[in-house]
């Protein structure tokens, strides 16, 4: 019959770490004090044991005595065992167990060579009260519309600011893109993270990687040289519904990728997109900065094009 570690250490009178330290000594495999040893190795440690650590005043060692338990009626009529506990974890496996994803099959024998009982775990409700688990399969691909673009490249434009190459950590546009659009997520368009998802932008953005691992990943604008001078107009406001004409104004307020101007003719302010800014970015701007457009109105209200900083590049101006 199997012998642990620590009722080896109790007959002998002598801590569990002695007892594992000697069976290390002897190449036995036994790591903790619940550790199971064959009759033979156990009676092989136990000599071996019993030469190290002889008993005080020659003595012979105590026997453990060993009081039958009966059970009580009580227990004898218990309708059964019941063990509780708290966790997530152990809450999730037992739901699986029971779901049949995981088969559970309990073994006791009366000693060693007996042919076990065997028993499976089951539900106390019938399986019809569990409620099914559902196989969530990927998301269809959704088209990137322009609205998403738009978003895309404001918070490129945004991230990039502080990027002298033109290079921007993802994990940065990321996290830009999410204060731009809180609701952003890379699984409505069916993508299980933005890099898969950027990847699908092949026409608009470049990535690379750092080469550590695990790797860091950026992305550029494909027509992005070394600095960032005139953004592209990649996703141009739609095309108005009266004739442009030649207007001034100063800007009025900023935003992630967009911003307003208020015209000098006192009408009704313009949007403007950060593609539409020529001559510098859109984080080249401040409130306040006189700027000549072409202006327009189309079906969403007043609109600027080819926004145009007037009174030289912030790097002459004084603050």
């Amino acid at each position: 019959m199997p012998v642990r570690i620590y009722d080896l250490a109790r007959k002998l009178g002598i801590d569990s770490k002695d007892v594992l330290a000697e069976a290390k000594n002897l190449g036995i495999a036994a790591k903790v004090q619940t550790s199971l040893l064959d009759k033979i190795t156990a009676e092989f440690l136990e000599e071996t044991l019993a030469k190290k650590y002889p008993p005080p005043d020659g003595g012979q060692r105590p026997q453990p005595t060993l009081t039958p338990v009966q059970p009580s009626l009580q227990q004898a009529n218990a309708e059964g065992i019941t063990i509780r506990t708290i966790g997530m974890e152990a809450h999730n496996l037992i739901e699986r167990i029971l779901a049949g994803e995981i088969p559970f099959l309990l073994e006791v024998s009366r000693a060693e060579g007996h042919i076990p009982l065997r028993a499976k775990l089951v539900p106390e409700d019938p399986p019809a009260t569990l409620a099914p688990r559902r196989n969530l399969g990927p998301t269809p691909r959704a088209e990137l519309d322009e609205h998403t673009r738009r978003i895309f490249l404001g918070a490129y434009y945004y991230a990039s600011s502080a990027a002298k190459d033109g290079w921007v950590n993802l994990a940065e546009f990321g996290s830009t893109l999410k204060k731009q659009d809180p609701t952003f997520q890379p699984q409505d368009f069916g993508e299980k993270s933005l890099g898969t998802l950027v990847r699908r932008m092949i026409d608009v953005f470049d990535m690379k990687a750092d080469g550590n691992s695990p790797p860091v990943y950026f992305i550029r604008l494909k027509s992005q040289a070394t600095t960032i001078q005139s953004p592209p107009v990649a996703t141009p406001l739609p095309q108005p519904t009266k004739p442009k004409h030649h207007a001034t104004g100063k800007v009025h307020n900023l935003k992630l990728g967009f911003g307003f101007i208020a015209p000098d003719d006192g009408s009704e302010n313009a949007f403007f997109h950060a593609t539409e800014v020529v001559g510098c970015t859109i984080f080249d701007l401040r409130p306040g900065d006189p700027v000549e457009y072409e202006a327009g109105v189309n079906e969403q209200g007043p609109c600027a094009w080819k926004v145009n900083r007037l009174g030289g590049s912030s790097e002459t101006r004084t603050v």
